[in-house]
């Protein structure tokens, strides 16, 4: 994969967003639990498949971060922007994983080797107190100075010292855009109400600069939140459906109590109703919604060009009044002739 310009210094720039992604996942998950205890059973599907989509990607992290432990690739041969894109992963693993801070120690070797002033800076910037993620971030800043003067650009020693955040922006194609790119990355899948209760976090440790640096990436989650594919929401709706069949299934198998006063047998019962009752609209819902987008289930030939006006749970029954059209074949075809039974009286005596 071909190594896009300023990667390296957008990688070293976004630990924090990507500490955030980490977290996420404990987050939302959370949160699934009180929309769910709010009744709120849309949104929690909702959510539910983005923090299924965040797990996923842990895995797959966490997968290439045993291969990078079990090879010297990352000591040996890595560049420094796949060095910088290691670490930034693994540190945010780091505080709970021992692996994870193998592996970022493994980059952190590897850009010290590479890259040694830049990392001898960080070095002070940690002794001064400056956290990991802000001491690097100053870092790249510095290394973009030094290479737009190298380069000949000058005006570059008055950009702002967080470039990705907050406006106004950079030029295009600078670091700015990198920076956005991998902030847009990371927010992928990720609430916006997650980021703002780490923000809140940081700001309840006094640390506001590091809170107020998450805005762009705060706002991007709540762009990609209201445009939610539709297609998402019919996944969501099926999701929601089948877990309310599921604890419709379990409520009608509740066994009464004799030792109470309730009888916890038919209030399952009217509960299963109810719940049953639910999953039936939102599956009616799912399906006019994909059947609106013209990618849903494709209807039995006999029902192709009807309009089905039934519940979904009924649509799997044959409907006695409506049928498809019938072969000419068979609809010129005449009755066999069959002898007739005529009822005759038995013999007298």
């Amino acid at each position: 994969m071909s190594e896009q310009p300023m990667q390296d210094l957008a990688a070293l720039s976004t630990l924090s967003e990507a500490i955030v992604r980490f977290i996420a996942v404990e987050l939302q998950r959370k949160a699934e639990e009180r929309l769910r205890e709010a009744g709120q059973w849309e949104k929690a599907a909702k959510l539910e498949a983005q923090t299924q989509q965040l797990r996923a990607t842990q895995l797959r992290e966490r997968e290439t971060m045993a291969k990078q432990a079990d090879t010297s690739w990352l000591t040996k041969e890595a560049t420094f922007p796949q060095a910088a894109k290691a670490w930034r992963t693994a540190s945010a693993y780091a505080e709970s994983d021992p692996l994870a801070r193998r592996v970022a120690g493994d980059a952190m070797d590897r850009m010290r080797e590479l890259q040694p002033e830049m990392m001898n800076r960080y070095d002070q910037l940690r002794a001064a107190g400056q956290g990991s993620a802000d001491a690097m971030r100053v870092v790249a800043h510095e290394e973009w100075e030094r290479r737009a003067r190298v380069n000949g650009e000058p005006g570059r020693g008055e950009a702002r010292p967080q470039p990705g955040r907050t406006s106004p922006a950079l030029p295009a194609g600078d670091l700015d855009q990198a920076v956005r790119s991998e902030v847009a990355a990371l927010s992928k899948n990720v609430s916006p109400d997650a980021v703002a209760e780490f923000q809140q976090f940081l700001r309840s440790e006094k640390r506001g600069p590091a809170a107020d640096g998450l805005d762009a990436m705060k706002q991007m989650c709540a762009d990609a939140d209201r445009g939610m594919p539709d297609s998402s929401e019919i996944s969501a709706k099926r999701a929601v459906g089948e877990e309310l069949r599921q604890q419709g299934r379990t409520q009608s198998g509740v066994v009464d109590d004799p030792r109470t006063p309730v009888d916890e047998h038919s209030a399952g019962q009217r509960s299963s109703v109810v719940l049953d009752d639910s999953a039936d609209a939102l599956s009616a819902q799912a399906a006019r919604m994909s059947a609106a987008q013209g990618h849903g289930t494709p209807k039995p030939a006999a029902l192709q060009g009807q309009v089905l006006s039934r519940p979904v749970a009924a649509q799997g029954f044959p409907n006695k009044l409506r049928v498809g059209s019938v072969p000419d074949a068979v609809a010129t075809r005449q009755p066999a002739n069959t002898a007739t039974a005529v009822h005759t009286r038995g013999r007298g005596r």
